[in-house]
């Protein structure tokens, strides 16, 4: 994965929170700076005073160059962030009217399309607006304490295979997410849809795709999107999302738990036969 900037953590940010508290941070952040850069280094009466007057001085040089670069990349990040979503919403709407339209998008508008429909079903969705590497990420996801991480595959004409869902996974241990989704226009191969299995990674193909946008959500309960009934919760009724044992005589073994937790901490046995 492309190593992160703090430019690229600005516009993530300016893109993530709504756009009028963007805006707000905006220019709390400029004037703020301004000031900054504006205060008088104390005049120096020995060694004693030299590293109150480098301290001084180096703040006068972040607010210099940051009342300018910070505000501006937090402007781009809220200003990329509402294109992204009026995009995303748009297709969407025109998906559900014709779904069969899902299979002539480029991949921007699938990705676009892909963080519309998860952010319908209740998700706080951050896609990556830089265009360059995703390192297997195309939208992380988030609901309640979990995260989830999206790779998008708006291949036509070939299955999706290991690679992509091995990579995926990579990633998903790297960030400590609970589990992520592969969607696609197509198809997976055998392969990838065994590997995926009890790793709580989900994989929509073109089928599960159109019935989620039927309104029909998938759900991080399964191992795929073709599974059947979810269990609900034996406390509060809601869903439950599948995890993994951390401690305990389970360490190392899925579970139902769920999603409500840690308001909610429900869970159900799996068979492990």
């Amino acid at each position: 994965m492309a190593k992160r900037t703090i430019m690229d953590d600005l516009l993530s940010l300016g893109a993530r929170l709504p756009w009028k508290l963007s805006v707000a941070l905006a220019i709390g952040s400029g004037i703020t700076l301004h000031a900054i850069s504006l205060i008088d280094p104390p005049a120096s009466q020995g060694l004693e005073d030299i590293s109150s007057v480098v301290f001084i001085q180096a703040a006068r040089t972040l607010g210099l160059f940051g009342q300018f670069l910070i505000p501006t990349a937090l402007l781009f990040g809220a200003v990329g962030g509402y294109v992204q979503k009026r995009r995303g919403d748009s297709l969407l709407y025109q998906s559900r009217q014709s779904p069969s339209r899902v299979s002539h998008l480029s991949w921007q508008q699938f990705e676009q399309l892909t963080g519309a429909l998860f952010h319908a079903q209740g998700y706080d969705v951050q896609q990556n607006l830089m265009g360059g590497p995703d390192g297997g990420v195309d939208a992380v996801l988030r609901k309640g304490n979990e995260t989830y991480l999206v790779q998008c595959k708006q291949w036509r004409a070939q299955k999706v295979g290991l690679p992509v869902i091995r990579e995926l996974l990579g990633a998903m241990t790297a960030n400590a997410a609970a589990g992520g989704f592969v969607v696609t226009t197509g198809e997976f191969t055998s392969d990838a849809k065994q590997f995926a299995t009890g790793r709580n990674i989900i994989l929509i193909d073109g089928k599960a795709l159109a019935l989620a946008l039927k309104n029909k959500p998938p759900s991080p309960t399964a191992h795929t999107a073709t599974s059947s009934a979810f269990p609900r919760c034996p406390i509060c009724a809601s869903t439950m999302v599948k995890r993994t044992a951390k401690r305990g005589k389970q360490v190392g073994l899925p579970f139902w738990g769920c999603e409500r937790f840690p308001n909610c901490r429900g869970t159900r046995n799996i068979d492990h036969t």
